[in-house]
């Protein structure tokens, strides 16, 4: 049963609903997904669009962050456009925000929900076998360890 929104939390649902139909189809396209699994991404979509779960529909968009930052460079930079050209969104401007996020998290030193965990831990997969990132794996890695010890 599909729940009711307020129109600005419905105009929320409505735009990432095409920005993941965007991904699905960029990504499916790059050889990222394969026919059977962009077929049933495309269906839990709909099934969350349906409910009108803003919650799942922005966690799904999440995990499309994770996947869009293990596409190489030029892929990103190809989907980036697009979706700036069909729906307006700017991911780099995301991508800060998330950013800005996790230098919050360092300086308060403490990480306080699952979702500031798994930022923090995207942050870590995406950057602790680049040269040069030790301090900041090492950092964060400290935030997570932390997190999961805590009482």
């Amino acid at each position: 049963m599909a729940r009711s929104l307020k129109s600005e939390q419905q105009e929320e649902l409505d735009q990432l609903y095409w920005e993941i139909l965007i991904i699905i189809g960029f990504l499916h396209q790059a050889g990222q997904l394969t026919d059977r699994l962009a077929t049933r991404y495309r269906e839990t979509l709909e099934q969350v669009k349906s409910r009108s779960d803003l919650r799942g529909m922005r966690i799904m968009r999440k995990d499309d962050n994770e996947a869009i930052r293990d596409l190489p460079p030029a892929e990103q930079q190809r989907l980036k456009l697009m979706l700036a050209q069909r729906v307006g969104t700017d991911l780099d401007a995301e991508q800060r925000a998330e950013l800005e996020r996790i230098e919050e998290l360092v300086r308060a030193d403490r990480i306080e929900t699952e979702d500031d965990y798994r930022l923090v831990l995207g942050r870590v997969e995406e950057i602790y076998d680049k040269p040069g990132n030790a301090d900041e794996v090492g950092r964060l890695n400290k935030l997570l360890s932390d997190f999961d010890n805590a009482p």
